[in-house]
């Protein structure tokens, strides 16, 4: 039975999430030509646009980071489906040298078996991840890797001309901002005039007031459901 090791997790900048159009206003504050005063080969200029796109400066503030794991194959692709990857390939370069139906079928045949194995440990998988009550967290996280569209919040700018880049950073920003529409209970009942005057009489009916009511509503209920088959 194949056992999922423990693997390892990096950090790494998310350059598909960033908000180029912050670093190119960003970009656009800097005085370039005191940067590159002190240039004078391709290398010392490469140097200092490296200078500007460190870690700490750009990267850091504008381009979100992202955990991956080392381990490129997926948790269930063990030694056996690495041998039956490694046949199929095998069999493909033998095809590609002899061009025959022998081995084009010995090919197709190769490539059936490992893509029928690999969905059918792959439902395995995704079955027990989805089964076991204690890896409910497990589970959302394989969901999010299978996911091609990420929800991302830029870099917001503030009335200074900062970016707030943090996620506390950014929530404090959009709460200020619309913290003038907040309504604030202060306590106090306003004065509404009344808006009925007296006591409502009261509404008399009998027996067959009422049958001849639901006659009616029953003909109104037939009416539509005429009216709606005659659409259909």
């Amino acid at each position: 039975m194949y056992n999922r090791k423990s693997r390892e997790c990096i950090t790494k900048p998310a350059f598909r999430k960033a908000d180029y159009s912050i670093i190119n206003a960003f970009l656009g504050t800097i005085d370039w030509n005191e940067v590159h005063s002190n240039c004078h080969t391709v290398n010392d200029y490469w140097v200092a646009l490296k200078g500007i796109l460190h870690v700490n400066t750009v990267i850091y503030n504008f381009v979100p980071v992202v955990q991956c794991s080392k381990q490129k194959c997926a948790p269930w692709f063990n030694n056996y489906f690495k041998r039956l990857r490694s046949i199929k390939q095998r069999r493909w370069k033998k095809y590609t040298k002899t061009r025959n139906i022998v081995s084009h079928n010995e090919y197709k045949e190769a490539a059936t078996r490992f893509r029928t194995e690999f969905m059918s440990k792959k439902k395995k998988y995704e079955k027990n991840l989805f089964t076991a009550s204690n890896t409910l967290s497990k589970f959302y996280g394989y969901v999010k890797t299978q996911t091609t569209a990420h929800s991302y919040i830029p870099c917001i700018q503030k009335t200074n001309g900062e970016y707030a880049v943090t996620n506390e950073k950014k929530a404090h920003e959009v709460s200020a901002y619309f913290s003038a529409v907040f309504v604030y209970d202060n306590n106090i009942i306003p004065a509404f005039e009344p808006a009925c005057v007296g006591e409502i009489n009261r509404f008399h009916c009998s027996v067959m007031d009422v049958i001849k009511a639901v006659r009616n509503l029953k003909a109104i209920l037939r009416q539509v459901l005429m009216e709606l088959q005659d659409m259909f």
